[in-house]
């Protein structure tokens, strides 16, 4: 693999990062202000099927990096583990907007 696409996939990592941490910040600053009594647990829900989400295309995006000098169990591995994350994020998801719903 080329070091000038490793780089790129790299940056693209770490601003994928950076928007999904910015984006619950100031999500959680609203939330703060606006005060509700089911509020709070939801939003901890959704913080964490966030970053459940975000580390399983993580994983996804360095599986595709490591494509052509991975052994085969790593390939299988990390394909589990992001499905794995992804989908515990659109559990949390939908469980927080059912709390947030009653």
């Amino acid at each position: 693999m080329r070091p000038r696409s490793i780089l790129s996939e790299a940056a693209v990592l770490i601003a994928m990062w950076a928007a999904v941490l910015t984006v619950l910040r100031r999500r959680h600053r609203q939330v703060t202000a606006a005060g509700s009594t089911q509020e709070p647990r939801s939003e901890r829900l959704m913080r964490a099927a966030g970053i459940c989400a975000t580390f399983g295309a993580t994983i996804f995006i360095l599986r595709l990096m490591t494509d052509s000098v991975a052994t085969p169990w790593w390939q299988t591995l990390s394909e589990w583990a992001s499905l794995m994350a992804i989908g515990a994020g659109a559990v949390l998801s939908g469980y927080a907007v059912w709390v947030k719903g009653n």
